[in-house]
């Protein structure tokens, strides 16, 4: 706390005291959001079956101008839930309490995951001419329209990158080239055991590689000049490149896609179009991926099942072929004279394993950093990857400060036997039936309010309705087959209504 309010003191004097120059830029966020759930899991008898929480986040930060060409950006973040965790409750003499006890009133007084500011942009930017910039450090980044690459404001801490980003402007468009690295690894031949769910990791042999690391090369050309119905094109293509890390965990229980632990070699490329004409509006996204999953070690390749894809040591590299794509459009119809009203209607289709077979190539689409909170639904159930859906809605203007939106999504899996990823408030899809492709229907009511100075209030209310895939999962899901044969899991129809309710102010300067 102490921290906090030195910087709000230390960023209150900075205008004042730069206002001649203007050489610093205050940027400052605050935002309270309540969360009430019920049936979270889909089904009564299970947890987590309802939850009450208040998402609290801090954004401070600013851009300090040293000159013309050279600049500094950053902002720490707090992001916390109310409450001590269980974790970091403490006795009354003021030691660290049992772990989930729950026998002393939490404090704040140490530092946990709800208690620390985190650096969530720190880079600076160089004007090497006027037609380029170079930024180098770590900073968030949305390309296009947030279809592929986007910072996700919306979760409590945006996404953020390390590395270079180049831009080049010219009368056409715009020319963006990156570097990042994602991770930096750890060459381990140690064996390493790691248990959750009564499930083991496999033995690690190493990555072999002197320098492993998670890297991506990337560039984007955003067109400039368009005519009046043209509003956005921006292409782009990314190669990405990880080295193998066969020692970490991996289960089920936690995550739908084992292809996290192993290496790649995947180009990534797409196209981001969007405009509109008269009272008509559109957009429209296509991307894909081609390249190699491999491992350092043994290899088997059994989607849906326990399987590892990376085993123990064995010599030599083992790999297997990826290929994955996403397609949506949406189509929107304007009335400036009705409320600003607006009728939209739009598909997403992205692929999915066909088969659960062994030897096959992985075509699951790799969702990559997508805008997670507008990618499928309000409520973040679903996440993309193996994921076809439908969404009809309409948004009104009552006043030129508020919004009204009601929208729906029906939800399918695009290939039946393939698995799906589970969204921030998506414990039902852990598992879903590999007969059946229906995941469910969304109902979204959304309203947003602007005040003067800065102050915004959202309220929205939701309802996700269980499809067969989900209601079946746990008896017809071949992980919750083997976890059930291993008495793990004790299988159970999920067919409850799930409602999310939420609230957020916030204010920003």
């Amino acid at each position: 706390m102490r921290i906090i309010l030195a910087l709000a003191a230390f960023l209150a004097f900075l205008p004042s005291a730069n206002a001649a120059d203007k050489q610093f830029t205050p940027d400052l966020e605050f935002r309270i959001r309540p969360i009430f759930e019920d049936n979270q899991s889909g089904s009564s008898s299970l947890t987590p079956n309802n939850g009450n929480v208040v998402e609290q986040r801090l954004k401070v930060g600013g851009q300090y101008k040293f000159s013309e060409k050279f600049a500094v950006t950053a902002h720490v973040i707090q992001a916390a839930n109310w409450g001590s965790q269980d974790l970091y409750v403490l006795n009354s003499n003021g030691t660290a309490g049992a772990f989930s006890s729950g026998d002393a009133n939490g404090q704040h007084s140490g530092i946990s995951s709800n208690n620390v500011l985190t650096v969530n942009e720190a880079y600076g930017t160089w004007m090497m001419s006027d037609d380029m910039i170079l930024k180098f450090g770590r900073g968030g980044l949305t390309m296009g329209d947030g279809s592929v690459i986007s910072t996700n404001d919306w979760q409590p801490i945006p996404t953020s990158f390390d590395g270079v980003l180049g831009t080049y402007d010219m009368d056409l468009g715009r020319i963006s080239a990156f570097v990042i690295k994602f991770a930096q690894y750890a060459d381990s031949s140690a064996t390493t055991t790691m248990k959750l769910g009564g499930l083991s990791s496999v033995a690690s042999a190493g990555n072999g590689s002197s320098d492993p690391e998670a890297d991506a090369y990337g560039i984007a050309f955003d067109l400039k000049k368009m005519p009046e119905w043209l509003k956005m094109v921006n292409i782009h293509v990314i190669e990405n490149s990880k080295a193998s890390t066969p020692g970490a965990f991996y289960s089920p229980l936690l995550a739908s896609d084992p292809t996290s632990r192993m290496g790649q070699s995947i180009l990534r490329y797409g196209i981001a179009i969007g405009g509109n004409a008269s009272m008509f509006d559109y957009k429209v996204d296509a991307a894909g991926m081609n390249g190699n999953y491999y491992c350092a070690g043994d290899f088997s390749f059994t989607p849906g099942s326990t399987s590892s894809y990376c085993g123990n040591a064995a010599a030599g590299n083992h790999g297997v072929s990826a290929s994955g794509y996403m397609g949506q459009a949406e189509f929107g119809v304007n009335f400036p004279d009705f409320m600003k009203a607006r009728v939209f209607a739009k598909y997403h289709y992205d692929s999915g394993n066909s088969d659960n077979s062994s030897g096959h190539s992985i075509k699951a689409y790799d969702p990559y950093y997508y805008d997670r909170h507008a990618g499928s639904g309000n409520m973040e159930v679903i996440g993309w990857g193996n994921l076809t859906f439908a969404n009809l809605g309409v948004s009104v203007m009552p006043t030129d400060q508020t919004t009204v939106t009601l929208q729906y999504f029906y939800f399918q899996k695009t290939e039946q036997a393939g698995r799906v990823n589970p969204g921030r408030f998506g414990d039902m899809m852990a598992f879903t039936s590999a007969s059946d492709k229906a995941l469910g229907h969304e109902f979204d009511l959304i309203a947003e309010h602007k005040y003067d100075g800065g102050f915004t209030i959202v309220g929205s209310a939701g309802f996700f309705i269980p499809g067969a895939a989900v209601k079946d999962g746990e008896s017809k899901d071949p992980v919750a087959q083997t976890l059930a044969g291993a008495s793990l899991l004790a299988p159970t129809t999920r067919d409850s209504l799930f409602t999310q309710v939420m609230v957020q102010g916030k204010m920003s300067f």
